[in-house]
């Protein structure tokens, strides 16, 4: 109960606070088209723009996470983008380091590399009539990570993802991720009864975010992942995701967020530290 009056509490806050800009008027279609996007990276929802022809991203996530019942983990995360043309871009993520806290007095804490996702994004023109942006995409999650130490999951995942994005007039954008993970065992791990089902996962992301200072920006992310509709399934984790993005400088961002674990499989909060550098 506590987490959701949490979650309502920080909703609620900034709903408030960018209701004008969903409101305001969306202006012309082809000046939000030429214009920067608000933000270019979300903490936890993929973004719908490309990178530019030749341009590199690079953004590094440090990710600590607090959980009674599994134990506390932290995560350094590093992902590259590039762009092939204006519309197209290559992308890779490697958790570089992950630490898992042990739980029993008996355990020791576990540390090393995780996984790696590599993709494509393809990102269409905006559709001018209704200030609609959508970008379709496909990753592959590749088993690097030791599962014997929960550091990997075990499975080769292959993932389609749509992305769909509005902005409200020059300050607040709304943009939502659809994804279908088919997942392929590639190894179980030595205690057979720990082993992960192999059911598909479906996630949902919903982003809001605002501008509130010429430098600033407040977001709020909504994530949804479950295998719960395949009868294998035994899994749902949801988090409401409050958020910041310092963003003084056009080619580098930075910020912090504090997500909320609203389902038991979930890990009670943590936060996100984020730093983005385009080049």
């Amino acid at each position: 109960m506590f987490k959701w009056r949490v979650a309502n509490y920080v909703s609620t806050s900034l709903l408030f606070a960018v209701g004008p800009g969903i409101y305001a008027s969306p202006g012309d279609a082809a000046d939000n088209a030429n214009r920067p996007p608000i933000i270019d990276e979300f903490f936890l929802t993929e973004t719908v723009q490309a990178q530019e022809r030749g341009e590199f991203q690079l953004t590094v996530r440090a990710i600590a996470d607090k959980d009674d019942d599994e134990g506390d983990t932290n995560t350094a995360l590093i992902g590259l983008e590039y762009g092939i043309t204006d519309s197209l871009q290559i992308e890779a993520a490697w958790v570089a380091w992950r630490q898992v806290k042990a739980v029993e007095d008996d355990e020791s804490d576990r540390s090393g590399h995780g996984d790696m996702e590599v993709g494509i994004k393809y990102a269409f023109d905006e559709n001018e009539a209704t200030g609609v942006r959508v970008a379709v995409g496909f990753d592959v999650i590749v088993p690097l990570g030791d599962v014997n130490n929960d550091l990997g999951e075990g499975f080769w995942v292959y993932e389609p993802f749509l992305v769909v994005s509005k902005e409200f007039g020059e300050s607040t954008n709304l943009t939502i991720n659809l994804s279908y993970g088919f997942l392929d065992r590639d190894e179980y791990p030595d205690d057979i009864d720990e082993a992960e089902p192999e059911a598909d996962e479906i996630e949902l992301n919903v982003g809001l975010v605002h501008v509130f200072a010429p430098a600033w920006r407040g977001t709020l992310e909504a994530i949804l992942e479950t295998n719960e509709q395949s009868s294998k399934g035994d899994e749902t984790i949801a988090y409401l995701s409050p958020g910041f993005i310092y963003k003084g400088m056009q080619e580098v961002e930075m910020g912090l967020a504090m997500p909320v674990g609203l389902t038991n499989d979930s890990a009670d909060w943590g936060f996100i530290g984020m730093l983005s550098v385009e080049f």
